[in-house]
């Protein structure tokens, strides 16, 4: 394996997504995608301690020197960080890792790169290997090695660590009985894992991490244990300018589903007011209201939609905007409600929309959906994904390489082009 690994070969992040791209084509669950989603962070922490990036101990992670780092992760490490704060900021990026490493690959032959496309620009990321004997040797000898005696390399050590910390191991390495052969062989494992000092304190920050995961989260079988009660939604969205050509990662896997007659149009005037991140569109007498009954970062969970029509009294709009508790005023229709929002110190605004858009389905329901939007005279592409269920999005959204777009609501994201940005 010396010759496989290493500066002359593959990193450890790169021969972790090997076997991931080797493993024959399945149905994949959220839970699966997050036993790749973490390894993999680890891994990529482990070679940038490998190249002497940073430095790592059992607890904590240095950056050496002024190396070139993420501003996400250059920021974090000025200063020696705990070990797992600084894998949740490599996660929260984790497509652009992703999209990294198969970059890399791609670039040395390894990988076939074919996109499916799909609307408007957006296309299907379907990264394939050239061939899989790389796989089956890497395989091939992590087994021996396992298996033998030998003394394991730093790089070695540090790919053991992080298959033993993914929970997918047996999987990865494609083992006809793989719980029987790792109870086999359980203390070798741990004992080349414990070799490493960098492995050992990544891999056991790995497994604390996905043992609360699953314990307080996920269901052994990898569905999510509770959802918000019906009718209400949690979504995460990102809209980017005409002519970007956002690629869609390998966990949404959308090409070929949606239908020449799936695609629907539609104009609306939407309502927002800065600090209020409700979905608020002005339609025929009144108001369509999507409350938002949770918000945090880029996330939202809406309740069921409300109808509000004009005549109103401002108390009945107070569950909306809760200053007009202390106006009182008879509201006939959209100018007066404005007038009223300015008079309650809202900074509100308005603007029309015209939306294309194509949905689709993607692993545990998850609502998908493709758009593009007409704004005045400028264009952009949105991609939404909705779900009752928070961790579905939370696993989901971290693979779309969002660089360039502006991840949020429609109503941060209107205000922002009502003020010139976007």
């Amino acid at each position: 394996m010396d010759a496989l690994l290493g500066p002359a070969g593959l990193s450890t992040s790169e021969a972790l997504e090997i076997l991931r791209l080797s493993l024959p084509p399945a149905p994949r669950d959220v839970a699966w995608w997050s036993d790749m989603d973490y390894p993999l962070a680890g891994a990529q922490l482990m070679d940038l301690s490998l190249r002497g990036v940073v430095e790592t101990d059992l607890h904590s992670v240095t950056r050496m020197g002024r190396a070139h780092l993420p501003p996400s992760l250059a920021a974090l490490l000025d200063r020696p960080a705990p070990i797992e704060p600084v894998i949740e900021a490599i996660l929260g990026r984790i497509g652009h890792v992703r999209a990294e490493i198969l970059a890399a690959l791609h670039a040395r032959g390894r990988l076939e790169a074919g996109p499916a496309p799909l609307s408007w620009g957006f296309s299907q990321a379907r990264p394939r290997l050239r061939d899989l004997g790389e796989a089956v040797a890497l395989r091939a000898a992590i087994r021996a090695l396992v298996e033998g005696e030998e003394l394991p390399s730093p790089e070695q050590a540090t790919l053991v660590s992080v298959l033993h910390a993914s929970g997918r191991m047996g999987d990865l390495l494609a083992l006809p009985s793989p719980e029987t052969w790792q109870a086999r062989h359980a203390a070798r494992i741990e004992a080349i894992h414990r070799m490493e000092l960098l492995g050992r304190g990544v891999s056991a920050t790995l497994t604390r991490v996905r043992d609360r995961l699953r314990a307080y989260v996920l269901r052994p079988e990898g569905g999510p244990k509770t959802a918000l009660r019906p009718g209400a939604r949690w979504e995460w969205r990102a809209f980017w300018p005409s002519g970007a050509r956002p690629r869609l990662p390998p966990a949404l896997d959308l090409a070929g589903e949606a239908r020449p007659g799936d695609e629907e149009t539609n104009v609306d005037t939407y309502l927002f007011v800065h600090g209020k991140r409700d979905n608020i569109k002005l339609r025929g007498g009144g108001l369509k209201v999507k409350p938002v009954i949770e918000a945090f970062d880029e996330f939202c969970a809406f309740g069921p939609s409300l109808r509000l029509d004009f005549p109103a009294r401002t108390q009945r709009l107070s569950g909306i905007f809760a200053r007009f508790n202390d106006v009182h005023a008879k509201l006939r229709g959209r100018e007066e409600l404005l007038a009223a929002l300015v008079a309650a110190g809202y900074h509100p605004g308005v603007i029309e929309v015209r939306k294309t858009r194509r949905q689709y389905r993607a692993i545990l329901g998850v609502k998908v959906e493709l758009a593009r939007l007409t704004v005045g005279d400028r264009e952009f592409l949105s991609l939404s994904l909705e779900s009752r269920y928070l961790t579905a999005l939370r696993v989901l959204s971290r693979h779309v390489e969002a660089e360039g777009a502006v991840v949020g609501g429609y109503a941060e994201f209107l205000e922002q082009v009502a003020q010139g940005g976007g």
